[in-house]
């Protein structure tokens, strides 16, 4: 519940609406479950503003593979000059940031790297529990 807290109102509805599609389509795994509450906490650590957002979405829009191109910067040693990269950023590591977040809260294995690999798509659900858990929640973070 304390990281659950720590996002913004809309991330919240996000994740509630993530959790309440599964619920929907009758879910039950808990790890599941916990990782849909959680998947975006790591956005928690620099907020994006609605303009952060759209830049985000805007640049993904016309150069969908550059934002990969920003994993591991540290948002700390950034150059001021450089705070377009700021959204890009955050939106590349989040996924990184809240499983560690997580795992330092207790989360299990399982959950951790739910969060982890949320935003790197499957194709298909694969034939790993994992893969099948990760296929359904990046189905309902896209839809939801």
């Amino acid at each position: 519940m304390e990281l659950f807290s720590k996002l913004s109102a809309g991330e919240q509805a996000h994740s509630l609406r993530v959790l309440g599609w599964l619920d929907t389509q009758g879910e039950t795994n808990q790890d599941l479950l916990i990782a849909a509450l959680l998947h975006d906490v790591g956005k928690s650590r620099f907020r994006l503003s609605i303009w952060d957002r759209a830049w985000v979405v805007v640049t993904n829009g016309f150069f969908p593979s550059w934002q990969k191109s920003f994993y591991g910067y540290q948002m700390e040693v950034i150059p001021k000059w450089k705070i377009w990269l700021k959204p890009l950023i955050i939106a590349e590591n989040h996924p990184h940031w809240g499983a560690e977040m997580v795992a330092q809260a207790g989360g299990s294995a399982m959950v951790v790297e739910l969060i982890r690999e949320h935003q790197n798509h499957l194709a298909d659900p694969g034939v790993s529990l994992k893969d099948q858990l990760l296929y359904k929640l990046q189905y309902a973070d896209r839809n939801n």
